[in-house]
């Protein structure tokens, strides 16, 4: 399926990842969540990649531990709140306004704008270092499918469920519930989501640009978040409970995306720092990769 947006092709993925497995799938992020993004993106770094990171972050300080720093500063920086999110009607595959030129930003815009700011060897290094953070944490949002669902309900915020007969939304689940609902910790998760990346899977899914990641995201949104309700969630006199049958069934999307959204960041990370002691003062940096681009295989 191929994408046109603003001029430029694009190519939907074709998203290979040996975890990839059959959907009936879904997925939830956490603080937790945004911690495994951050391990497996490390797990995949090149050594010019760690070195920039660390030369921006400091000795000892990981991605994992930056992670969750855009949420803290929220309250702070109210203007960076759309930043977290895009909102367009759930039944469009692709959004009907440029997500470039939206007032305020978007998440897809985001991740582009703090991509140059990294990139950026003009700013200043704390500049430098806050768009790290940012990026970082945005990536993940991203690859969580209701941070790009549809502005009639925020994003499933208003919709209510119940999760083991307790009320809730269904925002939430997939923020916080159905990252938990195995019982593992960050580590096992990470270890499991390792064991089922294959370099096949990599090359996959090391391709496009945020835009055609919020599009996936998006249509995950539609066809397995609000869709999987009526197929997988138990109906009570209560409510729709999604503690079950519906958590089981969203796990392994759980995992894909986690996958893709730290692979995917471990590829922006790559390219920007490709040899950082020579190209921190290099007069071009890297352009983002365009096309059909194929990494680690």
């Amino acid at each position: 399926m191929r994408i046109e947006n603003r001029g430029t092709r694009k190519v939907f993925p074709a998203l290979a990842l040996a975890i990839l497995l059959a959907v009936g799938s879904a997925f939830g992020w956490s603080g937790d969540g945004h911690r495994v993004v951050a391990d497996v993106a490390t797990n995949h770094l090149t050594p010019e990649a760690k070195a920039g990171v660390a030369e921006l972050l400091g000795p000892g300080v990981s991605l994992a531990d930056v992670s969750t720093w855009a949420d803290q500063v929220r309250r702070e920086r109210r203007d960076t709140a759309p930043w977290h999110y895009v909102n367009y009607a759930l039944e469009l595959d692709e959004p009907d306004f440029d997500i470039m030129e939206q007032e305020g930003g978007n998440v897809a815009w985001a991740v582009e704008e703090m991509t140059r700011r990294v990139q950026d060897a003009e700013l200043p290094k704390q500049e430098r270092e806050e768009a790290l953070k940012y990026l970082v944490h945005l990536v993940g949002d991203l690859h969580q499918p209701l941070h790009c669902g549809t502005g009639d309900d925020l994003g499933g915020n208003k919709i209510k469920v119940l999760w083991n007969g307790e009320e809730t939304n269904l925002h939430k689940v997939w923020d916080w519930n159905i990252m938990h609902s195995r019982n593992l910790s960050r580590e096992e998760i990470v270890e499991d989501i390792e064991s089922k990346i294959t370099p096949g899977g990599i090359a996959s899914t090391q391709r496009g640009r945020p835009y055609d990641w919020m599009v996936e995201s998006h249509k995950y949104a539609r066809d397995f978040a609000y869709a999987g309700m009526q197929k997988y969630g138990e109906q009570t006199e209560n409510g729709v409970d999604l503690g079950g049958r519906y958590a089981d069934a969203m796990w392994p999307l759980t995992e894909r995306r986690l996958a893709e959204g730290g692979l995917r960041l471990a590829m922006i990370l790559n390219h920007l720092f490709p040899d950082f002691e020579t190209a921190a003062n290099a007069e071009e940096r890297p352009d983002w990769p365009q096309g059909d681009v194929e990494i680690g295989s």
